[in-house]
């Protein structure tokens, strides 16, 4: 089966690698750029490609193109996928003007990991079947030692 792809825009590095890193442990293909430029340039090179872009994430506030301004650029461009803001900047007044442009996927930042991920496989349309993303990030990375529930700890 393939994984789903989702590019993902934020100025600040450090977001955006975090984001990079939780989403990779929920099995998912995640391409990253640093601002809106960027981002525009890598939808125009992969429209045809495989794995297609299934969920754009990006930021609001950015240098050069913001992500208002990427979400506009793609419908003048006619190209149309789902979409999730994250901000810090969430006031009613940019979630309706989000919402007018068909993008009704926001979250506030700071958001803690089940956030992010629940959130993305509710946008992606994930049912639950196969492996709970929510548990991945629980197991272990490598090395580490985890206990199961039918464990006896006198073993």
């Amino acid at each position: 089966m393939n994984r789903k792809h989702i590019l993902m825009v934020d100025d600040d590095v450090n977001t955006l690698r975090s984001m990079e890193f939780i989403l990779e442990a929920a099995d998912l293909e995640v391409t990253t750029g640093t601002n809106g430029e960027e981002a525009l340039q890598t939808i125009l090179s992969r429209q045809k490609a495989r794995p297609p872009i299934d969920l754009l994430i990006t930021d609001v506030q950015m240098g050069g193109l913001s992500g208002i301004q990427l979400i506009d650029e793609l419908h003048r461009r006619n190209i149309f996928m789902p979409i999730l803001v994250v901000t810090a900047y969430g006031e009613s007044k940019l979630r309706k003007e989000l919402a007018k442009r068909g993008c009704p996927h926001c979250l506030d930042k700071p958001f803690n990991d089940e956030d992010l991920i629940q959130t993305v496989f509710q946008i992606l349309g994930k049912n639950g079947k196969g492996s709970d993303p929510l548990q991945m990030k629980n197991e272990p990375r490598s090395g580490g030692h985890h206990r199961r529930k039918d464990h006896d700890p006198e073993d």
